[in-house]
């Protein structure tokens, strides 16, 4: 079974009255399952999912539950299946997800590098007060100096923010924030779980620092 890592990609579904928590397979790993579940044939290729489904759940299913499920409710062992893999919304889904979350990782890593104050400030406190050219909120009559609703904020004029629009932020998302805090404690141990996505997450990290 995998662990509960801390990192934002432990996932939570519920089928029936099950609840569980999975981390979820990313496509280069679906592809290589499918293909291996086709080649093995019916009964050895559903071991192989089974054997599969239960090493991405990390807490409320077993193997028992597994093979209950696929004997019991086919449907919910389809059901099962699609959401480890990834695709319980389609396959744009899940390429949508890999490509949207990789994105916003890379570029919130750039931009917490480059600009740390903006990278902790949220697009709903630029829209309420004034920041000064240190990002720092300046003090009227001893209270934070609140925007001119007539004034636009970075975002909305041509020079741009470079933490993006409010409407498409480049900031990490709340997911990929414990993702890069969860990268940053295995960086200072040297020790870094055997997972999938943490690896995925880890070359982008990498790459977003070395990048100039």
């Amino acid at each position: 079974m995998a662990a509960i890592i801390g990192d934002g990609y432990d996932w939570h579904h519920q089928i029936g009255e099950r609840r569980f928590v999975y981390r979820p397979m990313l496509s280069m790993e679906r592809r290589a399952v499918v293909k291996a579940m086709s080649w093995l044939g019916n009964d050895s290729g559903f071991n192989l999912a089974n054997s599969v489904i239960l090493s991405h759940i990390s807490f409320g299913m077993d193997k028992t539950h597994i093979n209950h499920l696929m004997i019991s409710n086919p449907d919910g062992w389809l059901e099962l299946w699609l959401t480890i893999c990834g695709l319980r919304g389609g396959s744009d889904f899940q390429k949508g997800w890999e490509k949207s979350t990789a994105e916003n990782l890379r570029s919130g890593v750039r931009l917490f590098i480059k600009n740390p104050k903006l990278a902790a400030r949220s697009c709903e406190s630029c829209r309420e007060f004034w920041y000064d050219e240190n990002g720092d909120i300046p003090t009227v009559n001893g209270k934070p100096a609140k925007r001119i609703p007539e004034s636009p904020v970075s975002c909305d004029t041509p020079v741009g923010c470079p933490a993006g629009h409010y409407l498409n932020q480049l900031r990490l998302t709340p997911d990929n924030r414990l993702a890069y805090i969860h990268y940053q404690r295995c960086e200072a141990t040297g020790n870094f779980p055997d997972d999938a996505i943490v690896s995925r997450n880890a070359r982008i990290i990498q790459s977003a620092k070395a990048r100039k």
